[in-house]
């Protein structure tokens, strides 16, 4: 398996991540962990060659060749696998900035959820007339996606800029920040503050913050040969070790250890190629 790295257009660079291309010539490997862990993006997935599957712990996700998906921010572990041994997948990462912009709202519809962008332009009022090329080629569904996104952007409101302001601060904490202290920070209500969060962002602040810490814990997991891994920077996130362990866990489906010895290489590629949060929409 390999993962390729493509920077996105102008337009776009606040609002996602990275594109990424995924390619094997086996197919994903059966004897590793295939885990897909929540990493607080939406995401596009195109199948170009070969189709994919994504298993939850309640559903089950095919995604077909050729066609365009949208998914949401994830809040638990799913396993990707696939029949087809050639694979070519154009992703996007979509950060919670292009997030409140670019879904069709109310957005915790997408919330571990998996929808095809066909069916979305086709039942969305709002959005019908929109053109949905088949994409066969990479360099076509490169440019075809990112340009379908700048249409679908939606134009400034007062509410995204407090939605920006309170991802920068759960970001630039390392998730590492209350809900109190956000209602403190912002002048908004708790209450308020939720409402805006299920509706532009797809979960709570308080998950939200919880995927954001965690990705630190399983970006070092990554790049990490030995098992306690976590050891050093446990008590700067977390009361104790069973607190950790239990939300490593929850977005993992396995203990620190279990994972360590089960293996991940799929997870471990988007990690080592793109550091987790080198880029979070928080550039200018």
């Amino acid at each position: 398996m390999q993962i390729r790295i493509i920077p996105p257009n102008h337009q776009l660079r606040r609002y996602i991540n990275q594109l990424w291309v995924l390619s094997c010539s086996a197919g994903v490997p059966e004897a590793d962990g295939r885990i897909v862990v929540p990493n607080g993006t939406g995401s596009v997935l195109l199948p170009i060659v070969g189709s994919l599957e994504f298993v939850g712990a309640h559903k089950r996700h095919i995604l077909k060749q050729g066609h365009t998906f949208i998914s949401g921010i994830w809040d638990e572990p799913k396993t990707i696998c696939s029949q087809s041994k050639n694979l070519l997948v154009l992703g996007v990462d979509i950060n919670p900035i292009g997030i409140s912009r670019i879904f069709p709202l109310p957005v915790h519809q997408f919330t571990n959820n998996i929808l095809s962008l066909e069916y979305i332009l086709r039942n969305n009022q709002k959005l019908i007339g929109y053109e949905f090329p088949v994409m066969r080629d990479l360099g076509v569904a490169v440019h075809s996606i990112q340009d379908t996104l700048c249409r679908l952007l939606r134009a400034e409101e007062s509410r995204h800029r407090i939605i920006d302001c309170c991802i920068e601060r759960i970001v630039s904490a390392s998730g590492k920040i209350g809900v109190n202290e956000l209602v403190e920070k912002s002048g908004y209500t708790k209450r308020y503050l939720a409402m805006l969060f299920k509706e532009l962002i797809g979960v709570s602040p308080k998950v939200y913050a919880e995927i954001i810490r965690f990705n630190q814990f399983y970006d070092a997991w990554a790049k990490a040969k030995e098992q306690d891994f976590y050891s050093d920077m446990l008590y700067e996130y977390y009361y104790d070790q069973s607190h950790f362990i239990k939300e490593f866990k929850k977005f993992t489906g396995y203990s620190p250890l279990a994972l360590s010895r089960a293996g991940n290489a799929y997870g471990k590629l988007f990690y080592n190629d793109f550091p987790f949060l080198q880029s979070y929409g928080l550039r200018e």
